[in-house]
């Protein structure tokens, strides 16, 4: 199996490796963002938002 690797002789595949989890940590900071701001100026968590949830559970699926 032939491997590439960068400039630093890291294997490209640790580095799409790390940008999907850098990315996935980015993903779940900003889907809660929006729905905490919420539930802090209603203060209410009846109406927690069902986009939420699913962005979240993709960030923690990749």
């Amino acid at each position: 199996m032939y491997c590439f690797f960068s400039a630093n002789n890291v294997p490209l595949s640790l580095i799409v490796g790390q940008v999907i989890g850098y990315f996935a940590a980015l993903l779940g900071i900003i889907t809660c963002l929006p729905q905490l701001i919420k539930t802090l100026k209603t203060r209410n968590t009846a109406n927690i938002s069902l986009a939420t949830y699913c962005l979240f559970n993709l960030a923690n699926l990749l």
